[in-house]
């Protein structure tokens, strides 16, 4: 093939998106599968939710290295390196809302009298 070390960079690029998007679906998707309200007598049990939980965090873990790993690979500059982590910290706290549910972030949203 002749352009062996752009398909490469390519493929390295994708799996690094779609790792960034894994999130997306998958908090939604196990906050769904343990919710009674949303899955009645079919959500998962309480064991079978943190064996669940556990392995989606390995799996974003993986992630989040591939992640980093092409950002200290690529050689990016300092002024975009810094929006990079911007944009992750942003990412982050979206995920964590994620991650709580829209009903608990309300709950510390009014606790903490943010927004």
């Amino acid at each position: 093939i002749l352009a062996k070390n752009s398909i490469d960079a390519l493929n390295n690029l994708i799996n690094v998106s779609q790792s960034i998007l894994l999130p997306f679906a998958l908090f939604p998707l196990m906050n769904c599968i343990s919710n009674t309200e949303i899955m009645g007598q079919f959500r998962v049990g309480k064991k079978y939710k943190i064996l669940l939980w556990i392995a989606s965090f390995i799996v974003l873990g993986f992630n989040f290295y591939s992640v980093f790993d092409l950002l200290t690979t690529a050689h990016v500059r300092p002024a975009l390196l810094a929006i990079v982590i911007f944009a992750f910290v942003l990412y982050g706290l979206f995920l964590i809302y994620l991650f709580i549910g829209p009903k608990a972030f309300l709950r510390l949203r009014n606790r903490c009298g943010f927004l």
